[in-house]
Formats: C-alpha cells, structure tokens, sequence
C-alpha cells in the first residue's frame, strides 16, 4: 500500500513539474515571438511614463495645492497604456500573419502613439516653464502630425 502510495505521489509530482515546463515553454514562446518589438513597447512606455510625470508638473504649476494621485494614474493612464499596446501588439500580429512588410504598421502605430505623447509633452513643458520653445515644438509637432494625418486619409 505505501509503494501505491509513494508512485501516486510521485507521479502527482511529475505532473505538476511537466505542467510548469509547459506554461515556462509557452511564455518563453510567446517573449520569443514578440522580442522585435520590444524596444517599440519600451518606448511607448517610457514616453507614458514620461507624460505622466510631466503632466502632473504642469497640473503642480497651475495650482500649487494638486497631490500626486494613483486613482488618475489607474483610471486614465493605465487605461490608455495598455489599450495602446494592445494595439501595438495586434497590430504585429496582424502584420506578421498576413505577411504585410510594405509599411510595418505596428511602427506606424507606435510612431503614431509616441507622436501624439510627446505633442502632450511639449504642451506640458509650456505649462511648467513658460518657454516659448516648448509652445514652437508643440505647433511643429502637431503640424506634423495632422500633415502625416492627411497623408494617411488620403
């Protein structure tokens, strides 16, 4: 009954460690998959990092009494981070699977997202210092980016 017993264990055991191999085996996959854009995500991230910061900045300059709060932090900025790499990621899919290498549009996307961050950087660096660079860049940028719209909608 023991030598039942110590197998049963033993292969309880052997299930669980070929389990963990599997789902380890999965996401090493899925990494391996999605290693050419990582430096296309790290970027996205760091410019929402980035914007955060710099937003709360400039909310500190308008009104010396704003705290720093995680609540707009999870309900506005996680929301768009993960929405946009979410995109990002889809769009890599798509383009892989379809064999699309014209224009990646996952770069596209991701220039597009850094884009539009930084526009909201350059506005916010306005706020924090009043230096008329920051108003110039905000209006090239955003000059570029309704140029690169226009181009795109026709």
């Amino acid at each position: 009954m023991t030598g039942f017993l110590t197998i049963s264990i033993q292969n309880i055991k052997v299930f669980f460690q070929d389990v963990y191999a599997i789902t380890v085996g999965l996401f090493a996959t899925l990494f391996g998959y999605f290693l050419p854009i990582r430096d296309l995500v790290h970027l996205v991230i760091l410019f929402f990092i980035l914007e955060m910061f710099l937003g709360y900045l400039a909310a500190k300059a308008k009104d010396k009494m704003v705290k720093f709060s995680l609540t707009v932090v999870y309900e506005k900025t996680m929301p768009r981070l993960l929405i946009s790499l979410l995109i990002i990621i889809s769009s890599f899919l798509w383009d892989t699977v379809t064999k699309q290498v014209w224009v990646p549009t996952y770069t596209l996307l991701s220039w597009f997202f850094c884009g539009l961050l930084l526009l909201k950087m350059t506005r916010h660096g306005y706020i924090i210092t009043q230096w008329i660079g920051f108003l110039h860049a905000s209006k090239i940028i955003d000059r570029k980016l309704s140029d690169k719209m226009d181009d795109i909608g026709n």
